[in-house]
């Protein structure tokens, strides 16, 4: 048998997410699955304040950033880690609420893949139903969409150890490192799940990045171009090593997010149309897909 340990679950608190913590330390400890080792990064937050959120001592890794070191850093530095000790890790993102069976879903669907995301259930701020449910279309394969949005976040997903060691670090600029590391799993041709069945309830509210309950603004849309662009320069140099297949598709996508930038987000008039036509589609957003979204004027 492997000395190695089997599972670890991984999260980073921030002083934003602290008013959270609580309820996601209480999801975790309600799994039905327990067989897993916590992680928390620490970044501006010490494990005193989290203990007192949680009532009691927390037995957990901690990793605390370091001097200098930003976000994206300090969770590479913990996968870094994770990679040397566990057989596979389930993310979350601490502001969000676990199902009771989130860690067997994963533990389950790591048998036959090395990176397995689940659905999500939209809450508000209050953590109230907001009646959305964000998952992956049924029918439609990865290479059908992972050149344009994603579904794999930090919050719902799970890797194996195979697919957190090909990983490379982000690189500096790296802001969507979600997509960034799911992308190196889909241009090496590993196997990748989604299960339909909601794991997590996933928290939108002023704080996120990316949007996926409507209506979007045209800001909204400006900063989301911006950072999709960026996210497509920074794979340039990773494609040399990805499937022919996706570096195609990757190859499409940044050029059409060109002459959507041209022909919509230069044109206010008509962004704001563009917003308002797909903000009225009966539509289950994955993150990034309402950046150069199909519509018709």
């Amino acid at each position: 048998m492997s000395s190695r340990l089997p599972l670890a679950l991984f999260t980073v608190v921030y002083p934003g997410s602290l008013r959270f913590f609580r309820a996601w330390h209480e999801s975790v400890a309600l799994q039905s699955d327990q067989a897993f080792d916590l992680w928390i990064g620490l970044d501006g937050v010490s494990p005193e304040e989290l203990e007192l959120l949680a009532n009691g001592s927390l037995r957990s890794q901690w990793i605390h950033i370091r001097a200098g070191e930003d976000p994206v850093q300090l969770r590479w530095r913990s996968i870094v880690g994770i990679r040397e000790q566990y057989d596979a890790v389930i993310f979350t993102d601490s502001d969000d609420i676990l199902e009771p069976g989130r860690v067997a879903a994963a533990r389950e669907g790591l048998r036959t893949a090395d990176v397995v995301g689940c659905a999500m259930r939209i809450i508000d701020e209050d953590g109230a139903d907001a009646g959305r449910i964000a998952t992956c279309p049924p029918g439609l394969g990865f290479d059908g969409f992972l050149s344009t949005s994603n579904i794999f976040g930090l919050s719902n997903t799970a890797y194996s150890r195979r697919a957190l060691s090909l990983l490379d670090a982000p690189p500096p600029g790296c802001v969507l490192m979600d997509w960034f590391l799911v992308t190196q799993v889909w241009g090496a041709g590993l196997p990748i799940a989604f299960g339909q069945s909601v794991g997590m309830r996933y928290r939108q509210y002023g704080r996120n990045i990316a949007r996926i309950v409507p209506p979007f603004t045209p800001e909204q849309i400006v900063t989301a171009s911006e950072l999709v662009g960026r996210h497509y320069v920074l794979l340039e140099n990773y494609q040399g090593r990805f499937r022919p297949e996706v570096r195609r598709r990757l190859q499409e996508a940044a050029t059409s997010l060109e002459h959507f930038q041209s022909r919509v987000v230069a044109d206010p008039p008509v962004l704001k149309e563009y917003c308002h036509t797909i903000s009225a589609l009966d539509h289950a957003w994955m993150w990034w897909e309402m950046v150069n979204y199909p519509w018709e004027r």
